[in-house]
């Protein structure tokens, strides 16, 4: 082989490489995606929407993450209806509804790695209530 062959050959090898991570570091946002983690010792129990559709129950077990996601109409639209989320903040006996609406992530996948991180926390009054932080 030619020196001037081997210097192609490393060339067009070195652009094929250079080509396959380029791929995946622009890819196509195809879905918005949060993912809940639970940092409690037990499980929550919460509900989830997306727009005007019906609620979805939901449980996130201790050390353990809920990946929700919606898929964009079409790729790069990065456009999704709101993600609300309802959950019962009081552990006790007596119910305490926190509401809010997520922020959520455009996302290339629904892969593990991906969407917006929130985690279910003690708020610190002995136990007895929770909250959904950023997970930051």
């Amino acid at each position: 082989m030619s020196k001037m062959s081997r210097v192609l050959t490393v060339a067009a090898l070195s652009a094929i490489a250079m080509g396959a991570f380029a791929g995946n570091a622009f890819a196509a946002n195809r879905f918005a995606k949060v993912k809940i983690r639970n940092a409690t010792h037990g499980p929550i129990h919460y509900d989830i929407q997306w727009g005007d559709d019906n609620w979805q129950a939901c449980t996130v077990w201790p050390n353990q993450v809920q990946h929700h996601s919606w898929r964009y109409p079409k790729p790069n639209a990065n456009e999704s209806p709101r993600l609300r989320i309802r959950f019962d903040a009081d552990m006790s006996p007596i119910t305490y509804w926190h509401r809010y609406e997520l922020r959520k992530d455009a996302c290339p996948d629904t892969s593990p790695e991906y969407g917006k991180p929130y985690v279910f926390v003690r708020d610190g009054s002995g136990g007895r209530y929770i909250d959904l932080k950023n997970d930051n």
